[in-house]
């Protein structure tokens, strides 16, 4: 069990080389009693009309709440949906007779490695800051405390750039935004990411789901379940959290972003989910 849900992968039927597997997550305060019972079906290929149908063994899951309590009215509670008793499983990978194992949803690593690879978001990481030479004017890298410069970085693209009030997952180029004076927590903060590491600083984005949106699942990895990022600034011994809603506060997140399972992005094969509820302050 893993914050709340169980994790499963079900055989759905097996014969002949034919092969369905379903990832399954339990969700909800209160838990289903969940019974398999064995069988057969036949199915037959549409493609392939002139061919016999095929039996195959099944595993049939019958998922059951017994008195199950009504979730009262509290304005504490982001979403709702989170809290309701139930069985969520999508089609994880199949095989047909003579072909090769197909899957149908890809793994958190492999989003990671999208992201990364992505112009808009993963390669603008590796570019340098439309402000280094306002960095190298002000000698920023030669702050030896790394709290210190932090703030220092976070308070030099605070008096430049302002939040339109908007959270995004995908930065638009940042001498854009730098010229605009003005973006999206998004645009801001991978002028951040480009500043902290043209000042010596390792910084690194934290892909997540908002809270009014929902629990980000573990084994139903998508991008469209991701809305946002924050940045993450390794001093060697700590994390130091941000993101540029706050106006260059550190160490303090707006509520809506405070969530138990966000993806630290460190490299397609490093990258690791973290809670942020357990190590933020919220505003």
């Amino acid at each position: 069990m893993r914050d709340g849900t169980h994790d499963k992968e079900f055989v759905t039927m097996r014969k002949q080389n034919v092969v369905v597997l379903y990832n399954m997550e339990e969700q909800g305060i209160q838990r289903l009693n969940c019974q398999c019972i064995t069988g057969s079906m036949n199915y037959k290929l549409e493609s392939d009309p002139l061919a016999a149908p095929v039996n195959v063994r099944t595993n049939r899951y019958t998922c059951i709440g017994r008195n199950l309590k009504g979730i009262p009215r509290d304005m504490n509670v982001w979403n709702v949906n989170d809290y309701y008793a139930g069985i969520i499983m999508e089609l994880k990978s199949f095989s047909m007779p003579n072909t090769m194992m197909m899957d149908c949803i890809k793994t958190w690593e492999q989003i990671d490695q999208i992201l990364l690879d992505d112009e808009d978001l993963g390669k603008q990481l590796q570019h340098h800051s439309p402000l280094r030479k306002e960095l190298e004017e002000a000698k920023v890298s030669e702050i030896t405390n790394q709290r210190e410069r932090t703030e220092k970085v976070c308070q030099l693209v605070a008096e430049r750039v302002k939040w339109n009030e908007k959270y995004a997952l995908w930065p638009r180029r940042t001498n854009e935004t730098l010229k605009d004076g003005k973006g999206s927590n998004a645009d801001i903060n991978m002028l951040l990411i480009q500043s902290f590491r043209d000042a010596g600083l390792d910084a690194v984005p934290i892909v997540l789901r908002s809270r009014d949106k929902g629990l980000l699942p573990y084994h139903f990895p998508s991008l469209r379940k991701l809305t946002t990022y924050i940045v993450a600034v390794n001093t060697g011994s700590s994390y130091i959290y941000l993101d540029s809603s706050m106006g260059g506060k550190i160490d303090l997140l707006p509520a809506s972003l405070l969530v138990e399972r966000g993806r630290m992005m460190i490299s397609a094969k490093n990258s690791r989910w973290i809670n942020l509820r357990n190590t933020v302050k919220r505003n």
